[in-house]
């Protein structure tokens, strides 16, 4: 299996993202790059339109699968829209078809997304598709170098069951009830 780990390639080689653009009656089409404000209408139109890679990897990434670290997808980053983007392990997921060889725009584009502090992997279409089970051991390789997710609900439980245990050896520390003071 050949998995890139390095800063490669996206959309065309040295366009914009995809985005509205009045030369295609304002749907989404490439052009300039687009402002941080369309970012997040623009990542809603992608998640419907995942392609078959990105779809076949979701699946092994969603629900907290994967170490179970969170991610998202089709996630902004500033102005860019990354493909896959775990938040706790500040690791973004691109994957690239065959136009993103040799793109100098994802240099431009990976070098602006790593100084908002996230590591970004690439990964080809083909590898996905062909290897996927591989594809989710590189992406755990590179979650082991960040720092291990947080269990929100299972810490909140632990606290509150250790507030309660308090509560009912010294009553006095109990929390009190709001609107209801001396």
């Amino acid at each position: 299996m050949s998995v890139p780990l390095h800063p490669g390639p996206s959309p065309h080689a040295g366009e914009g993202m995809l985005f509205p653009s009045p030369a295609c009656g304002g749907e989404l089409g490439w052009g300039q790059p687009m402002r941080e404000g369309q970012a997040t209408a623009n990542a809603r139109a992608l998640r419907r339109s995942l392609t078959d890679a990105e779809r076949k990897l979701w699946s092994f990434l969603r629900l907290r699968q994967l170490e179970g670290y969170r991610f998202r997808r089709q996630h902004p980053i500033g102005k860019y829209i990354a493909d896959f983007a775990c938040i706790e392990a500040r690791l973004v997921v691109e994957l690239d078809g065959g136009q993103h060889n040799g793109s100098v725009h994802d240099v431009e584009r990976d070098a602006e997304i790593k100084q908002k502090g996230f590591a970004v992997l690439r990964i080809w279409n083909n590898d996905v598709m062909a290897n996927p089970q591989g594809v989710c051991e590189v992406i755990a390789q590179a979650l082991s170098r960040a720092p291990t997710p947080a269990e929100p609900r299972a810490c909140r439980r632990a606290s509150l069951r250790r507030r309660n245990a308090r509560a009912l050896r010294n009553p006095a520390s109990a929390p009190r009830e709001r609107g209801r003071g001396r």
